[in-house]
C-alpha cells in the first residue's frame, strides 16, 4: 500500500489490520465475504457466472453499452483468470468511475415533457453497524449485506410495496456474489437461496425478475452493464 499516505486516521488504522492479510483491493474484500457465503450456503462460482452472463447478454443488445455485441458464455466466465478466489475476472466490474445526472421534478411539470416520466415511489439509504468501505468484516456473520437489508426495509415500508410487486430490479453488480446477497436482503428469496432463485425463476429479460435491464433505442429491454 505504498500509494496510501502515512496518516494518523481511522482509515489508515483499518488498513494496518487488513493489508498484512492481503486485503488490499475491493476484489479481495469481496472475495473474503464471498468465500464465507459459499461455504455456508453451498453457492458456487458457476452460480455467480449465471448472473454475469445474463448482464452481459443484456448489454450485448444495447448499442450504447460498452460491451455491445460482446456476450459471454458460462464457459468463458469459468475460463477467465482468477483475480482473488473465488472471483474470476468476469465476476468483477471494469473501472467505471464517472458521472451521471438525473433530473427530478414534480408530476405537474413532468406532464409537459416529451417523454413519459418514471415516477419515484420511494427512496432510501442506509448503512450497517460499524460500516466500512464494502461492508463490515468484523460482524459475527459476514455472509450477507445487512446494510442493504436496512435500505430494503425502509423502501418496502415507505412505498407500501413488497418484493412480489416488483417486475424488474437494478442491483449494483460490481462483483457478482453481491448480486446474490442483494436478492436475499431485498427479500426476493430467503437467506442462502439466491442461487436457486436465479436458476429456477430467471434473471434474464424473459425471467421472473430481470436484473439490470433498460431500454435501448430500438425499444427492446436491455442492459447498460
Amino acid at each position: 500500500m505504498h500509494d496510501i499516505p502515512n496518516e494518523a486516521t481511522a482509515e489508515r488504522a483499518q488498513f494496518s489490520w487488513t493489508s498484512p492479510a492481503g486485503l488490499l483491493t475491493p476484489a479481495s474484500w469481496v472475495a473474503m465475504v464471498a468465500q464465507r457465503y459459499m461455504h455456508l450456503y453451498g453457492a458456487t462460482s458457476e452460480d455467480c457466472a449465471v448472473q454475469a452472463v445474463a448482464d452481459r447478454r443484456h448489454a450485448a443488445n444495447n448499442p450504447a453499452a460498452w460491451f455491445y455485441n460482446e456476450p459471454i458464455t458460462l464457459a468463458e466466465h469459468q475460463a477467465s483468470r482468477f483475480i482473488v478466489e473465488p472471483l474470476h475476472l468476469l465476476d468483477c466490474c471494469q473501472e467505471s468511475d464517472g458521472g451521471q445526472a438525473i433530473v427530478v421534478t414534480s408530476m405537474e411539470r413532468a406532464r409537459d415533457l416529451p417523454n413519459a416520466p418514471a415516477v419515484i415511489t420511494a427512496g432510501a439509504q442506509g448503512t450497517g453497524a460499524e460500516q466500512w468501505t464494502m461492508t463490515n468484516f468484523y460482524r459475527d456473520d459476514i455472509a450477507g449485506l445487512p446494510e442493504m437489508g436496512t435500505v430494503a426495509r425502509e423502501l418496502w415500508t415507505s412505498s407500501g410495496l413488497t418484493p412480489a410487486d416488483i417486475s424488474t430490479a437494478v442491483l449494483y453488480d460490481h462483483f457478482t456474489p453481491y448480486v446474490l446477497m442483494q436478492l436475499e436482503e431485498f427479500g426476493f428469496c430467503g437467506r442462502g437461496e439466491a442461487a436457486g432463485f436465479i436458476a429456477d425463476q430467471g434473471i434474464d429479460i424473459d425471467g421472473k425478475l430481470p436484473i439490470n435491464p433498460t431500454v435501448a433505442s430500438s425499444g427492446r429491454p436491455t442492459s447498460t452493464a
